[in-house]
């Protein structure tokens, strides 16, 4: 009985031995995973939406001690339009909406540049939430009461309608919950 049952593991050992000697004779060939990628990136493109690693908007996202307002301004007006129709628009467009915010004193401009920015956000699908909240606490100072409130009723309702298409909402939607609140206690004042 033992011999039955070690027949076939020796025949199977001297089996496997010879097929790893015919491997080694004949190695595969691995490519190098650099050249895969490169020839991988060169024909599949950029995923959509990712902003280029050369955009101009990182420039003025990183260094914002470096230009001004007007320059950004410039740049917004005159530049981003030329992106118009690529993939990444929007989110080129979110990133300039919360650097003027946040390194461009948006809110101590013009009340038509405020204005005017006010309008671009209102265009987008989706605005950065904290973005969109200091902006509105901005407005108060330029607009009537009834504006703001519905300003930031209707941006709240974009916001929820995007966040409704993700897969998983709940976050995003913890996240301009502050926006329903300030609408709400405008109504209140």
């Amino acid at each position: 009985m033992k011999q039955k049952i070690l027949l076939p593991l020796f025949a199977a050992s001297i089996l496997a031995l010879f097929s790893c000697s015919e491997i080694e004779k004949s190695p595969v060939e691995v490519k190098d995973l650099t050249q895969v990628r490169q020839s991988e990136t060169q024909t599949s493109g950029r995923a959509p939406g990712i902003v280029p690693s050369d955009h101009p908007i990182h420039e003025f996202m990183l260094n914002p001690d470096k230009h001004t307002f007007a320059e950004f301004n410039a740049f917004y007006r005159e530049q981003l339009p030329k992106a118009e129709n690529e993939s990444y628009y929007a989110n080129v467009k979110g990133m300039a909406h919360v650097s003027l915010i946040t390194h461009y004193d948006l809110l101590k401009q013009s009340k038509a540049d405020i204005e005017f920015y006010a309008n671009e956000m209102m265009n987008d699908k989706f605005s950065d939430p904290t973005a969109t909240l200091a902006l509105c606490k901005g407005l108060e100072k330029v607009w009537p009461k009834d504006k703001v409130q519905a300003y930031a009723n209707a941006r709240y309702e974009k916001s929820v309608a995007f966040a409704n298409q993700t897969s998983d909402p709940s976050e995003l939607l913890q996240q301009i919950t502050p926006l329903k609140t300030f609408a709400e206690q405008l109504q209140a004042k």
